[in-house]
């Protein structure tokens, strides 16, 4: 009875968790971002309210490569004076800071 009843490919295995690793982190990391900058904007993507600090400009994509393969991280274009003062931590900043922040090339 020393006979292999079930034989797993370990390599078929191994694959498939790791592209739902990768899956699974790539949505967390862009449902952060997203929930970051509805928090920043005081405002959810396409909703309008009083409270509102700004408007996106779209978004664009970045590449995080990690050991279970590349992400694709959906980053939005927010107005500067939301991404200038964590960087630098510095209020006078904010207070100058205009226009919107785009990728550097």
């Amino acid at each position: 009875m020393s006979e292999k009843i079930i034989q797993l490919n370990e390599e078929v295995i191994k694959g498939q968790i790791k592209d739902l690793v990768r899956g699974s982190v790539e949505e967390t990391l862009n449902e952060l971002l997203e929930a970051e900058a509805q928090k920043l904007m005081k405002a959810a993507r396409y909703e309008r309210s009083e409270a509102r600090q700004g408007y996106r400009s779209g978004h664009y994509d970045r590449n995080l490569t990690t050991t279970s393969g590349d992400v694709t991280l959906h980053i939005s274009f927010l107005p500067q004076r939301f991404l200038c003062c964590p960087l630098l931590k510095s209020e006078a900043c904010c207070q100058d800071a205009q226009g919107y922040s785009r990728p550097r090339e």
